[in-house]
This record gives C-alpha cells, sequence and structure tokens, in this order.
C-alpha cells in the first residue's frame, strides 16, 4: 500500500507533500511523489501527414524532465526526516488524469494534493486538478490547505479537530470508517455534523409540517440523534472526543451550512463522503462534496463511494428495505426480502403514509382539523404493530433481524428513496400490481421516480398465483 502525493514544487505542493509524508509514517506505508509535466502537445505538420516532431521541441520536454527530477530529489530530501520510503514518479500527460492512474495502479489508500486557494472562481471550481482527482480517484483523496495542524498533530502537541459530515448515505459509513483509521493513527477530537431539513423531518415524523418551535426542533433532533447512533454506533474507536451537532439547515445551500458549523467547531479537516456525480448529473442532483471542498477554508478529506462499496466477496445482502402498502401483493415483498438476507442481516419493513394535502382556507368545505400528536403518534403505533406481524415466524432462527418504520409523506417516492439510503439499505423489494398505495401506482409515477432515483437496487417481487 501506499499514499500518492501529487506535487507541481509550489509553496502549498510542499506543505500538501509534508502531510503525506507524516500521515504515510503513522500508517506505515509507502509515500509515492507524482510530479506530471503536462507539455504541450506534439505539433503536426501538413494537414493530414504524420506527426513530425522537431528536435527543439524533443530538447524542450527532456529539458524540463531534467529539471523536474532535479526538483524531485529536493522534495525527497525534504522528507526525509519523516523517515518513510519515497518512490517518485514524473511522467507527461494530464495531471488529474495521471494521478488517478497511479494511484489506482499502486492501490493507494490515499491521494494527497494541494489546495490552489479560494480564489475568485472557487465559486465553481477549486482548481481542475484538484477537483478532477476527487472526481476520478477510487481511493479517498484529502485536499490540503494548511499543514501546520496536522504537523502539531503529529508532533502530539495537541489532537486533530475533524468535522465528520453525516447524512444516512453509503458513502458516510464510508467516510466515517476513514476516520476511523486516522485517530488510530493519533488522538482526533471529532465533531459528527448532521444537517437537516425542518419540512421533510416534520413530514417523516409526522409532527405538524408548520411548527418551527422549541419543542419540535428538540423532538426532531432527538430522533436523529437516535438514527445516527443507530446507523453508525455512538462510539468511534480510538483516541480523542465524539461530540455531535444536529442543526437545521438553510433551504439555500447544505455544504455552506456544513462548512459553517465546522468552523464554529474549530475543525481542521473537513470530512465527507462522496457519490463523485459528475457532468449533469452533478448539476442535477447536487454535490454537496464538492461544493464543501470548493468553500471550506480547510483542509477537506473526500472519501468516495467506491470505497464504500469494497464489501467481502461472497458477503451477500444484509439489509433490505421491504416497502409494503398491506395488499397481498405489497406484503409478497417482505417475504422475498427476508429470502435474501443472509443471517445477521436485517430487513426493514416500510409503509409510507400518504399525507394529507394541505386545507385551502378559502373554501370553507375544504377546511379540515389537523390531527393531533397524539393521534398521529396513536396511529403509527397501530401501523407498526401491523408490520410486525408480516415478519415471517422463522426470521429470527435464521439470524435474520426485523425493523419496523412509518414515514408519513405528500411526495412517496421521496419518503422511500430517502428511507433506503437512510438505513444504508443495499436493495430494495417492492411488490407489483397492489391495490392500494404505492404498490396500486407501481407502473405509474411513483414506480418511474423510485427506479429512477433509488440509491440502491430495486427488486420488483410480481403477483403471486391466482392473487
Amino acid at each position: 500500500m501506499t499514499i500518492v502525493c501529487g506535487t507541481d514544487f509550489s509553496g502549498s505542493a510542499r506543505a500538501a507533500a509534508r502531510v503525506a509524508a507524516l500521515l504515510a509514517a503513522r500508517r506505515g506505508v509507502a509515500l509515492t511523489l507524482v510530479h506530471v509535466l503536462e507539455l504541450s502537445s506534439v505539433p503536426i505538420v501538413g494537414s493530414g501527414m504524420p506527426v513530425a516532431v522537431s528536435a527543439g521541441w524533443l530538447e524542450m520536454r527532456e529539458s524540463a524532465a531534467r529539471a523536474a527530477q532535479e526538483e524531485m530529489q529536493g522534495a525527497v530530501a525534504s522528507l526525509l526526516e519523516f523517515g518513510v520510503r519515497i518512490e517518485t514518479v514524473v511522467e507527461d500527460g494530464l495531471a488529474d488524469e495521471v494521478l488517478a492512474r497511479i494511484a489506482a495502479e499502486r492501490h493507494a489508500e490515499l491521494v494527497v494534493v494541494a489546495s490552489v486557494g479560494r480564489r475568485r472562481s472557487a465559486l465553481w471550481r477549486v482548481g481542475r486538478v484538484t477537483d478532477c482527482v476527487a472526481q476520478a480517484a477510487t481511493a479517498p483523496v484529502l485536499v490540503v490547505r494548511e499543514s501546520a495542524p496536522f504537523e502539531a498533530w503529529a508532533r502530539g502537541e495537541r489532537p486533530l479537530r475533524v468535522g465528520l459530515a453525516l447524512d444516512f448515505a453509503e458513502t458516510s459509513g464510508a467516510a466515517l470508517k476513514w476516520v476511523t483509521d486516522l485517530r488510530a493513527c493519533g488522538p482526533c477530537d471529532v465533531v459528527r455534523i448532521h444537517v437537516y431539513r425542518r419540512a421533510m423531518e416534520c413530514e417523516r415524523l409526522g409532527l405538524p409540517p408548520g411548527a418551527d418551535d422549541e419543542r419540535t426542533r428538540a423532538s426532531i433532533e432527538r430522533e436523529l440523534a437516535a438514527d445516527l447512533d443507530g446507523r453508525f454506533g455512538a462510539t468511534i474507536p480510538g483516541q480523542g472526543t465524539l461530540t455531535t451537532r444536529i442543526a437545521a439547515g438553510s433551504v439555500v445551500d447544505e455544504a455552506e451550512d456544513l462548512v459553517r458549523i465546522a468552523a464554529s467547531e474549530g475543525a481542521d479537516l473537513i470530512v465527507v463522503g462522496t457519490h463523485q456525480r459528475a457532468g449533469w448529473s452533478r448539476l442535477w442532483h447536487g454535490s454537496v462534496s464538492y461544493r464543501v471542498l470548493s468553500r471550506a477554508a480547510v483542509s477537506v478529506a473526500c472519501v468516495p463511494k467506491a470505497a464504500a462499496d469494497q464489501r467481502a466477496p461472497g458477503s451477500g445482502l444484509q439489509r433490505v428495505l421491504a416497502v409494503t402498502d398491506f395488499s397481498p401483493n405489497g406484503d409478497s415483498a417482505i417475504a422475498q426480502a427476508f429470502a435474501l438476507v443472509q443471517s445477521g442481516g436485517t430487513v426493514t419493513l416500510l409503509h409510507v403514509l400518504r399525507a394529507a394535502v394541505p386545507p385551502r382556507p378559502t373554501y370553507a368545505h375544504d377546511v379540515q382539523l389537523e390531527p393531533s400528536i397524539e393521534e398521529r403518534s396513536s396511529r403509527r403505533r397501530e401501523i407498526e404493530e401491523q408490520l410486525g406481524r408480516l415478519v415471517p415466524r422463522g426470521a429470527r432462527e435464521a439470524g435474520v433481524e426485523a425493523r419496523v418504520e412509518v414515514v408519513e409523506s405528500l411526495e412517496i417516492a421521496r419518503a422511500v428513496c430517502a428511507e433506503a439510503e437512510r438505513g444504508g439499505t443495499q436493495a430494495l423489494c417492492l411488490g407489483t400490481h397492489g391495490r392500494t398505495g404505492i404498490a396500486s401506482m407501481l407502473l405509474g409515477s411513483v414506480a418511474q421516480e423510485i427506479l429512477r432515483h433509488s440509491p440502491v437496487p430495486v427488486i420488483l417481487v410480481g403477483p403471486r398465483a391466482g392473487s
């Protein structure tokens, strides 16, 4: 294993190389320093004629390569104090492509690059190389803005302050694992940061949609804290403190909220999972990690989805979400889910209550009384009990845990996809041709939305014979 660090021999690149070297020393792995020449393309003489390479161009290329090798020797000498084995690579090409390729070929556990700083264009990009490496590398990418906190941490002068951005996606699990490995290298005071949307959580928990009082916020944040502990555990192995910050975010930008909270906690480093979306996918879905990378004033580690997908061969399905509307065919998805999950796994049984359309007070006959919190809670308990009765009798003996979940939403497909992501689900089971609720709409817009936006594979369970 190795840590790959890209360098252009600038001051910021030297700082990034020092961080890479001290991390390599703490991890007991080698360091690979990479410099990419990125020379201009070979000139072509005559339209349609073969490529002709001038002697002057070859001499320029050889001169640039010699100069880079000399610079590389100086860079290596400045890192000898860390006592790590250092390999060097000098290649021509596109820097981001070369870095990503070398990291993949050498099975790098980390890629370290320097930030170009918060320039005027940082609203749109951090820098072509930095951004493209973060998008392309299958290993985590650490973008270093300042080396001093890491060096003080390595000397044992103080813990590293880490802001760990957590949602309920699989990538957050990968980010958590990376932070756990970092704490094994030295003490890290970790702040788990979760930003939520109040309206969405009120809808999910069946709270009055217009509520914005302290009691409502406290209720939401207690539920979310319990969900985070259930999903990721209440502790992180290693040295250092662990605290949690759960805060309502603005409607405008979740990334800005994360950066703001991390700054208020004095974080030296922000760690965030990334789906590595690019192009139109990034524009459509948004990319929190990309915007955190471009807006944070401190170092940022982007942990890709690929890191979360590295499961042991033959591990099978361990977490499956089964959605039912209580029709016979909807319930058949539950049996299928339990058949798919291996011993030690969990099946979550989900029912989505279609929320009532908000009344239009302009029309007297449309005005309806909102159910009280007690009525909502009673209704949810009844449905949870009904879901519990659908768990197959042999599930416990087979070592499969059953969980029940009831959510209320105006947008059923969105609620299903959100629950799939929240629980770290590996697959989603859905019955077809049910008579009510979600299954009755499976061939319509709801099913299309689920199939289009589900973060995990969807298994469609057809009608049983005679049903």
